[in-house]
């Protein structure tokens, strides 16, 4: 299978990458469904090994076969390796905390990152932050607060772990874009599925549940579901 990152089709730049950003996002929030089911039978560390490990599996078919010399180089490899040690401590922050809280009020929790983002962007990115931008993360943040409000009503250990999560999504979606042009979807997408089995792998033996067969094909899935919108989100930049 060969996947062709060039552009072709005559759709607005903008169109497409937000395009790219909305399926992304509702993978996520498949895959979040997905991590809800999974952590009732497996713990949080076990569902974040398998999305990895099988993400790796996944990678090295499609875009490492007989040539992983040139999809491990990469230009910025430090880089390479934060972003993807943020996005596992963004995923694995993420599941401890569903395992604790009804789906719905973790994503909503998540909804914090837009906020955290649009401020590392003007910093770090230097990127021009308008009053509606800022008036548009700022309602969204309130709707989350609204949403989650209920559902926080005693306090829970768990709960800050959103917040930290958040914060390295956000992290990790600066770096996305910094990688952008540097080095390929490709090599970037097997640094995270690299890094992130390395670092599971390293953890899980401390946390081993053994998977049901049922539980063996939902870590599949949650592995595909989240591998595919990490291509989409590195594309959308370069659409945007």
């Amino acid at each position: 299978m060969k996947f062709s990152f060039e552009q072709h089709d005559p759709v607005a730049p903008s169109a497409r990458g937000i395009a790219y950003f909305l399926v992304a996002s509702v993978l996520f929030i498949l895959m979040d469904v997905v991590a809800k089911h999974l952590t009732g039978e497996l713990n949080a560390v076990m569902a974040v090994w398998g999305r990895y490990v099988f993400h790796l599996v996944f990678a090295s078919l499609i875009f490492a076969t007989g040539r992983f010399g040139r999809i491990g180089w990469t230009a910025q490899p430090g880089l390479q390796i934060v972003r993807s040690l943020v996005l596992t401590g963004a995923t694995l922050t993420f599941f401890i905390m569903l395992s604790h809280f009804p789906l719905a009020d973790s994503v909503a929790l998540s909804y914090v990152s837009p906020i955290i983002l649009t401020v590392l962007g003007a910093l770090v990115l230097r990127e021009r932050v308008g009053p509606r931008r800022w008036t548009a993360v700022i309602v969204g943040f309130i709707g989350a607060v609204i949403i989650i409000q209920p559902g926080f009503g005693t306090f829970h250990w768990a709960a800050p772990l959103g917040l930290v999560s958040a914060f390295f999504f956000a992290l990790y979606a600066i770096a996305t874009r910094m990688l952008s042009g540097r080095d390929s979807p490709a090599t970037t997408i097997f640094y995270t599925a690299l890094v992130g089995a390395m670092v599971m792998s390293a953890a899980a033996p401390f946390f081993w549940i053994g998977p049901s067969p049922g539980a063996w094909g939902l870590l599949v899935l949650l592995a595909v579901l989240g591998s595919l919108p990490l291509l989409l989100f590195m594309k959308a930049p370069d659409h945007s």
